[in-house]
């Protein structure tokens, strides 16, 4: 019978009566409009237990069984679940229907509610088993006031669940959400539009995938001072090296002295200094601390003196300094110089003694020969260094490099080095060694006349 209103007509003795009322024949629900309730869809965690979950958006009244079935799972066998309804079976419009559901078995992920009806059919209303909200352990978020836009890593547990954060007066960004299951860690962008004072904690509101619900961090986000500064540097450079140094070049081995001009220091703030590639180990200072290879010192309160002993530094390294307020934040890596490996040249001298135009043979003994590419008399014209460095017996790394020059012009012109890798020699405060002087041929014997 068609839904609708109808009445009922009989005969009784060939005479025709209607009964008083109508009778109302009802459609049965589709069910394209159910869903869980918001509130409900909340509280839907895995391993919860038993929720009592309200289903809303159809009429319930015809309901006879409720199954519960995990989505796009083909193993998955419907499980029947408890079901209310609030006037009972067929007493009329029911737009609502407590079901109870036991998480304590199911996975996070999608499933239905299988609703069946007297028609003998059943029609899916989907809903989600939350897993449990994000952890973050690392709040607040720090940020520094007068910086435009600054980054923060997230850290914590299933982070890729949240979706938004929300503060007064700031704008975060997040960068993609990594492929991993449950995230750890999170990168955002921190925009301040109007910053507070320096000290303010703001909350924060984390949006959150499949939950209506945000959570709230009372003391999410907090605006520390400026962030700290480089803003330039003096070094001090070794006496008597003997080889000349590029711009920006400090030789490894030898104390680096500098005067640091800085910004926003705090009594509290350590300097952190290594190489701009992560090589090798990083120095931690406090104001104020010295030891056998550093030294720190507070001169005014902008300025600080470092003294450092580079032995340990790898050549070819970008020494880069950085102050660190803490939570306050960190400075910009500020590079102080490139450590070059630099040779130390005790004598050279010459070895043999050729024809006048030849080239002559001389040796070089010192320490670390090993970085000499070329040798000439000036910046343009290099001779190879055939050989390795050969060491000399005894305690020490002492060696001897032995390179072939042609004269000299003038006779005492200065040695070039090149380092390896240099594109032009560099000067040195090495003379050319005298070259013995030049005995002319014997004349023949005068025979007297007779």
């Amino acid at each position: 019978i068609p839904p609708g209103n109808y009445t009922l007509t009989a005969f009784w003795d060939w005479k025709p009566f209607e009964a008083a009322g109508n009778v109302h024949v009802s459609a049965l629900a589709d069910f394209k409009g159910a869903h869980v309730a918001e509130v409900s869809q909340n509280k839907l965690l895995a391993g919860s237990g038993k929720v009592a979950a309200t289903l809303e958006g159809s009429d319930f009244e015809f309901t006879t069984k409720v199954d519960v079935e995990k989505l796009r799972d083909e193993f998955s066998v419907p499980t029947s679940v408890r079901f209310l309804l609030p006037k009972g079976l067929r007493e009329g419009p029911q737009d609502q229907m407590e079901v109870q559901i036991d998480t304590n078995d199911l996975a996070p992920g999608d499933y239905a509610l299988l609703i069946s009806q007297q028609d003998g059919g059943s029609r899916p209303v989907n809903f989600r088993i939350l897993p449990d909200p994000p952890r973050i352990a690392n709040l607040p978020i720090v940020v520094n006031h007068g910086a435009a836009i600054q980054h923060f890593v997230l850290k914590g547990e299933r982070l890729d669940l949240v979706s938004k954060l929300e503060a007064a007066g700031a704008v975060f960004r997040f960068d993609p959400a990594g492929s991993e299951p449950i995230a750890t860690e999170r990168s955002v962008t921190v925009e301040l539009k109007a910053p507070p004072a320096p000290g303010t904690a703001l909350p924060i509101t984390a949006h959150l995938a499949d939950r209506s619900e945000p959570l709230t961090f009372a003391r999410g986000l907090e605006i520390a001072g400026p962030l700290p500064a480089i803003a330039s540097f003096k070094l001090s450079m070794p006496v008597d090296l003997g080889i000349a140094l590029g711009p920006g070049e400090f030789p490894a081995g030898s104390t680096l002295n500098a005067l640091l001009d800085t910004r926003n220091l705090e009594r509290t703030s350590t300097l952190r200094v290594g190489c701009g590639d992560a090589s090798g180990d990083e120095t931690v200072l406090r104001i104020g601390e010295q030891s056998g290879s550093s030294n720190l010192q507070q001169l005014s309160p902008d300025q600080l003196f470092l003294a450092l002993d580079t032995a340990k530094v790898p050549a070819g390294c970008s020494l880069a300094a950085v102050i660190d307020n803490g939570r306050g934040g960190k400075s910009k890596p500020f590079t102080l110089a490139r450590i070059v490996r630099v040779p130390r040249i005790d004598s050279f001298m010459l070895l043999d003694d050729p024809a006048p135009g030849a080239q002559r043979a001389y040796r070089l003994t010192g320490e670390n020969l090993e970085m000499v590419a070329k040798t000439g008399w000036d910046e343009n014209n290099g001779v190879d260094a055939p050989n390795l460095p050969a060491p000399v017996a005894g305690p020490g790394f002492r060696q001897t490099l032995d390179v072939t020059l042609p004269d000299p012009a003038p006779p005492q012109a200065m040695l070039f080095i090149w380092l390896r890798g240099d594109a032009h020699g560099r000067a040195t405060k090495i003379a050319a060694p005298a070259a013995p002087p030049v005995v002319p041929p014997a004349l023949p014997p005068v025979t007297p006349p007779q």
